[in-house]
């Protein structure tokens, strides 16, 4: 990319397809090369896999500043600061759904947090905004519900949509340093968590792959929490600003990304097994160019790790056992 990604994401029907997003306005799609997670492609416990890029995405005007691919991979999901989410078919290229969070005066919001229902149908197009509302659209682009303040007036970060047999709920942060356990099927908050002091900003929330916990940031700290309690079960300082975070699908994992570095912790004996470190003299002119500010994980081995940087590259790691 020609400025900072953002963000990234995978489909679990296509593990070998990544869609990034980027302050230079574009979504790109690329695909993993066949053997990037063969273990016999390893001669160390990380190493840069080739991406081959598949198609660009252009239609946004400003910063992509957040992404969700269909659990198909065949569409995407983006919001921007342009104030516009869009629906995109990825084998066209195509913009199938434009939507704003227009109000009936007219006014818009910078979109700053985007989910995608993980049905087939993708009954559910979700957005947050800078003013802390977060909106319901149907898969035809038609607004039907908004939590109107979800985050009092502040910037909503992270939403993470998470749906099994019983339930479907949404796990949303913002700026207000709060977060909230939404059930989708009932548009009611079913409840909140927040750290000590209350005006820190929550960067980003994550929601366990079995929606058994959600974890938030705030800082150089991430929380952990039961969802079906909100109780809090631990928090660990990483000592360093976490910009991302993630749960590895397959291992019980916290993967979390700060400047210059990816840290993987093993959250059953709370201790970083993994530190892996991108510097300048990886190929970047300066520190800043080294900042990680994005990752995600192959959705079915939890195998190969994306990480985007301020620079515009991803890095690709395999870890191996």
């Amino acid at each position: 990319h020609n400025g900072p990604i953002t963000c990234l994401g995978i489909g679990p029907d296509q593990p070998t397809q990544l869609v990034s997003g980027s302050r230079d306005s574009t979504l790109k799609v690329w695909q993993l090369n066949d053997n990037a997670d063969d273990d016999s492609s390893c001669s160390s416990n990380s190493i840069a896999a080739p991406l081959t890029l598949k198609v660009v995405l252009r239609g946004h005007t400003s910063d992509v500043t957040s992404l969700s691919v269909s659990s198909s991979g065949q569409f995407v999901l983006s919001g921007s600061v342009d104030c516009s989410m869009k629906l995109w078919e990825i084998a066209s290229s195509k913009v199938l759904r434009n939507m704003t969070t227009a109000t009936q005066f007219g006014a818009t919001s910078a979109i700053t947090a985007v989910a995608l229902s993980t049905d087939h149908g993708m009954k559910k197009l979700i957005c947050g905004d800078e003013h802390g509302v977060i909106s319901f659209f149907n898969n035809r682009g038609v607004k039907k519900f908004i939590f109107q303040g979800a985050h009092s007036d502040s910037a909503v970060n992270c939403l993470h949509y998470f749906a099994s047999a019983q339930s479907e709920c949404l796990f949303s942060c913002g700026d207000d340093g709060s977060a909230h356990w939404w059930d989708v099927k009932k548009f009611e908050r079913m409840g909140s968590v927040s750290f000590e002091r209350t005006n820190n900003q929550i960067r980003t929330c994550c929601v366990s792959p079995d929606g058994s916990l959600g974890a938030t940031v705030v800082n150089t700290k991430f929380k952990l929490n039961d969802l079906s309690n909100m109780q809090e079960l631990f928090s660990i300082d990483t000592g360093g600003k976490i910009n991302c975070f993630t749960f590895n699908p397959t291992r019980y994992w916290a993967c979390v990304v700060s400047p210059g570095s990816v840290g993987i912790w093993d959250l059953e004996i709370k201790y970083q097994v993994i530190d892996l470190k991108v510097r300048p003299g990886n190929g970047f002119s300066t520190e800043k160019e080294s900042d990680c500010l994005c990752m995600c994980w192959t959705p079915d081995t939890g195998n190969v790790l994306f990480v985007g940087t301020q620079s515009g590259r991803i890095y690709v790691y395999k870890v191996s056992n």
